[in-house]
């Protein structure tokens, strides 16, 4: 099957939209909470391979643009006094080695160098909470979804824009699709397709 993306979300992703962590507060956000819950709906219901995520959360450099990689990705909003909220996330590693062999022949500073640990960000943490939410209520034939987690850096939005076209190159050559989802500033890719050992000493990264 040829790749195409399939949906493209932005969201906010506020702590408080978390019933566990807003305890009523976030009602006064329903609105936000009821479209954030509205999209994630959307995205499984296109039965992604794989789902991208961009945080601004996740480690950022200056000059580089990081995609998570590893097996998996967990996390927990322990730090926003929730530690029942717990996270984990299969990373697609095919698509993820795949992007990052086309950028490094088209020169693009991004892939998997620097800093990898495993942990996971709230501004990826809060739009999986409600993927996590639509997939419970997806019928039982739905596929369970493969990430690719990608930080916010580099020198310039253009380079943001190559790397994206190096995911779609990527994923159209294994056959994939993927949505694109953006914690606001969360992209969603879907592989049928809807960071980085230690940081290097030149790389800076971005506080």
């Amino acid at each position: 099957m040829k790749q195409t993306v399939t949906a493209g979300v932005m969201v906010p992703h506020p702590p408080i939209i978390l019933p566990n962590i807003g305890r009523g507060e976030g009602k006064k956000i329903q609105d936000i909470a009821d479209a954030c819950q509205h999209a994630a709906d959307a995205v499984v219901a296109s039965q992604p391979d794989t789902i991208l995520i961009v945080s601004p959360h996740a480690p950022s450099y200056f000059d580089y643009i990081q995609i998570s990689d590893g097996p998996s990705g967990s996390g927990s909003m322990a730090q926003f006094r929730d530690p029942m909220d717990t996270f984990e996330i299969p990373y697609d590693r095919e698509l993820i080695r795949e992007t990052a062999r086309i950028c490094e022949e088209a020169g693009i500073p991004a892939g998997t160098l620097g800093q990898q640990d495993g942990s996971l960000d709230h501004g990826t943490m809060v739009p999986l909470y409600f993927l996590e939410e639509a997939l419970k209520r997806a019928p039982g034939s739905t596929k369970q979804p493969q990430f690719v987690r990608i930080g916010i850096g580099g020198p310039n939005s253009r380079m943001h824009y190559r790397v994206g076209q190096a995911f779609a190159q990527a994923a159209q050559t294994l056959a994939k699709r993927s949505p694109l989802w953006d914690p606001a500033t969360c992209p969603t890719a879907r592989r049928k397709t809807p960071a980085m050992g230690s940081s290097p000493k030149d790389r800076p990264m971005m506080p």
